[in-house]
């Protein structure tokens, strides 16, 4: 990687040479290192053949490989033959001299799939060469996670809002939501404390091999946690086999019912517990995420509003219904 050096000028404007020691080389690269690893990006300097001649520290991070291994391998070996293979035809165009500015989803064989913002500068010598380019890449998945979240909530509150029936709500909302976060099941069900039982009207099912539990169930299902879902306590359980609150009973009541992994939100009114949203896997532990957890908490709440809309003006049409018959039979 070549170093230009500047000379210093006097006052007058005359150039002041000062012979760069392999000291001051050293020197100057270590500085380069430090501001090019204290920048929240990945910095990478790639050839003409596609080789990485200079990488960041934040390569390690995301591919868990050492400059020793990812320096002189071509790009394919480091960001997995898939993601290659997108990225292709942009790598070709900043060879060509051209800035390139893209944002993608990839799927880096180390580095998971991330949505990336990239920029590719070419460089380029006096007589037109292009030896290779400096390549600058951002992490920006969780802006976009965060947008698709906020897009999905602000969707399927424009598909329910109106909706008047109150079952045609809750049928949308679990479908909705336990595809969009690739859920095993999600339901809701009222809860009538007074007769210790809960009702699951509709749920989500993501295939045939998860059956439905849509009926009356006792609340004793729940178990110890119970006691904090009664008191509005949102439940996450990232596996009920090995979770000291519910790993005594998976075997007499979990497993039935095949719940390995859940969020529940508890739903209050007026002080009384009265409904609950509930999110689960079946077959395999979830590592549930802060904002996963958040999402779940927010759709039960928004959707609690507009299950109540939907009964309100269902109630209120029955009664409309009743007085227009009653006033024809009174002018009969």
């Amino acid at each position: 990687m070549a170093i230009d050096a500047a000379p210093d000028r006097d006052v007058p404007g005359d150039n002041i040479s000062y012979p760069l020691t392999t000291a001051d080389l050293a020197a100057m690269v270590e500085q380069l290192r430090f501001v090019t690893d204290s920048a929240p990006l990945l910095i990478s300097y790639v050839d003409a053949g596609l080789r990485y001649r200079f990488i960041n520290s934040h390569y390690t991070d995301w591919f868990k490989r050492g400059s020793a291994e990812t320096l002189g391998r071509h790009v394919s070996e480091v960001i997995g033959d898939a993601a290659f293979v997108m990225v292709r035809p942009r790598l070709e165009a900043a060879l060509r001299g051209e800035r390139v500015s893209y944002e993608a989803e990839l799927p880096y064989s180390r580095g998971g799939h991330r949505f990336v913002r990239t920029e590719l500068v070419p460089d380029v010598l006096p007589n037109g060469t292009v030896r290779g380019f400096v390549g600058v890449v951002l992490d920006i998945t969780d802006r976009h996670d965060a947008e698709e979240r906020e897009r999905f909530l602000a969707s399927l509150s424009d598909r329910t809002r109106l909706l008047t029936d109150p079952e045609a709500v809750v049928d949308e909302t679990v479908r909705s939501v336990g595809a969009f976060l690739n859920l095993s099941r999600y339901m809701y069900a009222d809860v009538d404390t007074a007769a210790g039982t809960f009702t699951v009207h509709r749920d989500f099912c993501r295939d045939a091999s998860v059956f439905s539990v849509a009926g009356v169930w006792s609340l004793a299902v729940w178990g110890d946690v119970i006691r904090e879902l009664a008191a509005g306590r949102t439940i996450v359980n990232r596996d009920y086999q090995t979770d000291p609150r519910t790993a005594k009973d998976w075997e007499a009541i979990y497993k039935e019912t095949d719940i390995r992994a859940n969020v529940t939100v508890p739903l209050h009114r007026n002080g009384a517990w009265v409904g609950v949203f509930s999110a689960q896997m079946s077959g395999e532990p979830r590592d549930w995420t802060t904002e996963e957890v958040a999402l779940l908490e927010s759709v039960a709440q928004r959707m609690w509003l507009t299950l109540e809309n939907a009964r309100f003006r269902q109630r209120r049409q029955r009664w409309r219904f009743v007085r227009l018959w009653r006033g024809r039979l009174r002018g009969r």
